[in-house]
Order: structure tokens, then C-alpha cells, then sequence
């Protein structure tokens, strides 16, 4: 699981203006999530990369929050995605807190990353490696664990906690390793809409990478030569703007609910749209593009007379 409240989006604020964030709407335009539809029901799976993974998750051992090996001065910051794509990572962070040199023993860690069958039975250790956790002059963020993982296929991490040779801690997690995959869609309910009908669009995530998203978006027309952005404010009739909001995520595999969702305004004449979305990826191969925007185009046509 992602630890939400380690990240947040900063988006744009304007004094007396209509306020649009993920659940918030005004009675002048509502631009928010649609969650009562099918379509816009967050967390639909569409493809299972944990299903492998399942017979083996009663056998998993991880550290808490605070590992008791560290004397309270070690927290785990972020856990091993269940799932990752070649070319990316599978490892924790560890905030080490400032304190005194004898205060907290030094630590060698054993990361061994072993690819395994969906029953569990190893194939071969594909990683080995050895870190030291010693007193922390300054507080700091350590990396344990492995950078880059090549090969798809399932995976046994295995992490051993050792003082001096005598190993005191064992944890056990596994993992899903998937070919990278950019497939990254904004889909629309409908491509084709009329004025006061309701347009919604979701993030699909097939990647093997956690998506982010803030409240962000823009709309585009097409003039029949090339696209114009449209100003929010002159399309819904009121000033728009984008508040300080915590991120939403989208787990690999999944979409999200619906956003933006909003009625088609009369000031929206018919012809070509699009709506774009900026997103951004994490824990990605190397050379993959970290952030990008994403579009859906649509039509909005005249109601039959």
C-alpha cells in the first residue's frame, strides 16, 4: 500500500474563486468525482498481477512501522511494491533519526532476491547483496534492498537482520516482476455527448507502476487545423481554481473512479474536444518517463430537434 501522507499536490488557488478539488463541488458547477456509476467505480481490476501472488501471501513476514531491532530510532518509510516492472525496484526505505554513536547498535542487512513458482518452490537466487546500518551522524533516508530488478517473474525477498553474524531478525515478502508496459489510457463514458448530459472520465492504469494524480486538468478544441485551450472560467461561468490537495492513487493493473466529471455546458459548442490530464509514475525502469498528460477526445453534438 502506498502511505498517503507522504505525498501531497500542489496545485493553483485564486481568491474568491470556485474552489475544484476531488470531492468538492458548488452550486454554481460541480466538477468532482462520480462514484455511483459502474463505470466510475474506483479500483475495477483490469489485469490481476496479484493473482499469482496469492497462495503465497500467508507465508509473508514483514517489518513494523518501527522494527524492533532499531531502538526507535529506525521507522520504515515505504514497504516493496507487491508489483513492479523489469528494469525498476523492489526494496524498502528506512528514516534513520539523528542520535548519539552508542545509542543504536550497527546493523548488517542481507537482501537475497530468489524467483520462485506460483506454488512458492525457489528457481534460482537471482541477487545477493549486503548493507551496513550504523549511527546516523545526520538523519537520513537508506535504500535497502535492490535498485533495478531485470527479468519478469514472481520473487521471495528475503531480508536478513544481522549484529555482527548472528542474524535476529528474518522477513519474508513477495513480489510480482511484469514487463514494463506505458499503457496508460484516459477513457471517457461516452465519445459522443449532448449539452446537460454528463461526461466522466477515469484513469486506466495497465502499467506495473503506482499512478498519482492531483485535480488538474484542461480542455482543448479542435479547430479543424489544430487544438485551442479552452479557458475553464469561460466554459463553466465561473472563476476555477485548483486548491492545495493530497494525491490520488491508482494501484498497477486498476482504474481509478471518475475525474473530471461534469455536465456538458451550453457555452461548449459542438465539434471536437479533448481533455487532458497531467499523471505521474513511480518506481519506473530506467529512461521511462516519470510524468506525462494523458488524453481523451469527445464530441458534442446538438440534441435532435
Amino acid at each position: 500500500m502506498i502511505d498517503r501522507m507522504t505525498y501531497r499536490y500542489a496545485g493553483l488557488w485564486a481568491s474568491g474563486a470556485v474552489a475544484v478539488v476531488m470531492h468538492l463541488s458548488s452550486g454554481a458547477v460541480t466538477i468532482a468525482n462520480e462514484p455511483t456509476t459502474p463505470f466510475c467505480r474506483g479500483g475495477q481490476i483490469l489485469r490481476d498481477y496479484l493473482r499469482p501472488l496469492q497462495g503465497l501471501m500467508a507465508n509473508q513476514r514483514v517489518p513494523s512501522r518501527v522494527p524492533s531491532f532499531g531502538n526507535r530510532q529506525m521507522s520504515v518509510v515505504t514497504y516493496p511494491a507487491k508489483v513492479t516492472s523489469a528494469g525498476a525496484g523492489i526494496s524498502y526505505q528506512l528514516r534513520i533519526a539523528k542520535r548519539l554513536r552508542q545509542a543504536m547498535p550497527a546493523f548488517r542487512l542481507e537482501s537475497r532476491l530468489v524467483r520462485i513458482t506460483s506454488k512458492g518452490r525457489a528457481l534460482r537466487q537471482m541477487k545477493r547483496q549486503f548493507q551496513k546500518v550504523r549511527h546516523a551522524e545526520n538523519a537520513r533516508i537508506e535504500t535497502i534492498g535492490f535498485r533495478r530488478v531485470p527479468i519478469p517473474g514472481i520473487y521471495r525477498y528475503d531480508l536478513i537482520v544481522r549484529r555482527g553474524r548472528l542474524p535476529i531478525e528474518r522477513y519474508r515478502s513477495y513480489h510480482r516482476v511484469v514487463r514494463w508496459d506505458a499503457n496508460i489510457r484516459l477513457r471517457m463514458n461516452r465519445q459522443t455527448i449532448h449539452h446537460g448530459e454528463r461526461l466522466s472520465g477515469r484513469l486506466e492504469n495497465y502499467t506495473g507502476a503506482v499512478l498519482s494524480y492531483g485535480p488538474t486538468f484542461a480542455v482543448d478544441r479542435f479547430d479543424g487545423v489544430e487544438w485551442h485551450r479552452i479557458s475553464l472560467e469561460e466554459l463553466f461561468g465561473v472563476p476555477i481554481a485548483f486548491f492545495l490537495e493530497p494525491l490520488e492513487f491508482v494501484e498497477p493493473g486498476t482504474a481509478a473512479g471518475c475525474y473530471p466529471s461534469f455536465s456538458i455546458p451550453e457555452a461548449m459548442d459542438p465539434g471536437s474536444y479533448r481533455i487532458s490530464k497531467p499523471i505521474s509514475l513511480a518506481n519506473i525502469p530506467r529512461g521511462a518517463k516519470k510524468s506525462r498528460r494523458v488524453v481523451a477526445a469527445f464530441t458534442v453534438e446538438r440534441a435532435a430537434e
